[in-house]
């Protein structure tokens, strides 16, 4: 049987054996099961399209990896279903994110820095978007206090927390360095990096900067006396990437200066809430996998797309939310970073409940949804753009039901 809003793949029936597993690939790795009575049923595990209803836009292109764990770039406008390891993620829903390094793919362009300079030549093998633009590295041997090889790019950032990450593949594999961030080659943030011979992608966050030029190296700088000698060695780098922010993002190529990926963003409009939508109860239901840090953010993973009011289902540090104005209640568990979830809120008369992985039932007085039906409903965000309310991850179904799920319903369709 196909539910509302869930398109099926009339090719896909032949391949299905009638039993959990099986259903559970043939429709995309997620259940097509449920409470009765859904009246929205969006699947997003179905890569190339989106339902009728949804409207989305992204001012910008975007990059997001394939099945075959290729970098691939999409259009302006054009959602990005997201693999890792060959399975599919979901619909990729990214905050707007700047790279202020320069020349991201040609490491040949950096500049070179040490007491022997590394050998760094262009083009040599295929980067992981799968173009020949990946720079062959060669160290010589680093021994010895305040000896350094690195190659290195400069960037004057904002009193602000940075991820740096850098893409990097060994030539026999085994090779370890550090990436690290320095303004004087006295204080230093950085993280150990040992290589194979698959490509990588190395990272780490650091704690707010000053607001003065920031090296960011990789190689091996023994100026800080906590990195270890390395041996001569070969490797291959590629996607350097410096990012405002508290986890990298997906890669956003610069060539001779900073450049901005706008975000996405997913909603139903006022329009496309009926008939379907019934304020100011009902239950909202999301299954998603969610790759932010937290921190000041509370992304909306079912928002009021109109920015204020009532949002769903929305996490932090703390939990998972529900909030109307009759104020917020949060789910006993907590969400785990980058895997997958599956939340729930319920609106009855005066109450409100959530549920997040089976677990235990938060309750509060709750007021309703009555808002979206005039301001819409965003999937993976609230007010468009606002950093802090925008989810950096997956979406992978969303479903709405007119009525109160019963508490055991709610653990079932989370469980």
């Amino acid at each position: 049987m196909l539910l509302a809003g869930a398109a099926f793949p009339a090719s896909a029936f032949a391949q299905c054996v009638i039993n959990a597993p099986a259903v559970d690939a043939c429709l995309g790795g997620v259940r097509n099961a449920g409470p009765a009575g859904a009246t929205l049923d969006l699947n997003f595990m179905f890569p190339g399209s989106l339902d009728p209803r949804i409207t989305f836009t992204r001012a910008s292109t975007a990059t997001y990896t394939d099945a075959s764990g290729v970098i691939q770039t999409a259009a302006v406008n054009q959602p990005r279903w997201d693999y890792a390891g060959g399975s599919l993620r979901g619909l990729l829903i990214e905050e707007a994110r700047t790279n202020v390094i320069l020349s991201s793919g040609n490491i040949a362009l950096w500049g070179l820095f040490g007491s022997v300079q590394p050998v760094v030549t262009a083009n040599q093998v295929t980067a992981p978007d799968g173009t020949l633009t990946a720079a062959r590295v060669v160290y010589p041997a680093v021994s010895g206090a305040g000896t350094f090889s690195v190659f290195s790019q400069s960037a004057t950032l904002s009193v602000a927390a940075y991820s740096f990450s850098i893409w990097l593949r060994g030539n026999v594999g085994g090779e370890r360095l550090y990436i690290c961030a320095t303004p004087d080659g006295a204080t230093y943030y950085k993280a150990a990096a040992i290589l194979t011979t698959t490509w990588q992608r190395f990272s780490f966050v650091t704690p707010n900067l000053t607001a003065t030029a920031w090296f960011f190296e990789t190689g091996t700088d023994l100026r800080d006396a906590t990195q270890a000698g390395t041996p001569a060695q070969t490797i291959y780098a590629w996607g350097g990437q410096v990012e405002l922010g508290a986890f990298p993002t997906s890669v956003i190529y610069t060539v001779s200066a900073p450049v901005t990926r706008a975000f996405d963003n997913c909603f139903i409009a006022p329009a496309s809430m009926s008939p379907w939508f019934a304020p100011p109860g009902g239950t909202w239901f999301a299954e998603f996998i969610d790759n932010t840090a937290f921190g000041p953010t509370s992304p909306r993973v079912i928002g009021n797309h109109g920015g204020t009011g009532e949002d769903p289902l929305w996490v932090n540090s703390s939990g998972f939310f529900i909030s109307s104005g009759g104020g917020q209640i949060n789910t006993i568990n907590t969400v785990v970073l980058g895997a997958v979830s599956k939340g729930v809120s319920v609106q009855g008369a005066g109450v409100g409940k959530i549920c997040l992985n089976g677990g235990g039932i938060g309750t509060g007085a709750q007021t309703g949804f009555a808002t979206l039906a005039t301001a819409g409903v965003g999937i993976g965000g609230a007010n468009p753009g606002v950093a802090i309310e925008s989810m950096s991850g997956t979406i992978r179904r969303v479903q709405y039901w007119p009525r109160v799920l019963s508490d055991a319903e709610m653990q079932r369709v989370t469980t």
